[in-house]
């Protein structure tokens, strides 16, 4: 009688072959605030939950969804954000309505 290994819960997804895992690919793609951004790290806005006026302020400014952001300052204060070679400062209470992927 020939028994057959159970192939059902075993990962060989190219993540696995290539050593990368599962978390390491979850956490690179995990939506944060951009108020929770850190320094020098580029970013990318997926989505902005405010209301017209603020985004329309913040189109203003160039910070669209899709947008690429570079972070320059975020500690005390609004934070300083670089786009497309240009400063831009945002406050905290709209910067925690982006919401970015690193």
């Amino acid at each position: 009688m020939l028994i057959y290994p159970n192939f059902k819960n075993l990962d060989i997804s190219k993540n696995y072959l290539y050593g990368s895992s599962k978390q390491q690919m979850n956490t690179m793609n995990k939506k944060i605030s951009l108020a929770d951004s850190t320094v020098n790290s580029i970013v990318k806005v997926e989505k902005i939950v405010t209301g017209e006026k603020a985004r329309r302020f913040l189109a203003d400014l160039g910070v669209l969804e899709g947008v690429k952001l570079r972070i320059i300052k975020n500690d005390l204060g609004p934070i300083l954000v670089e786009i497309k070679a240009t400063r831009v400062a945002i406050g905290r209470g709209i910067a925690t309505k982006i919401e970015v992927t690193a």
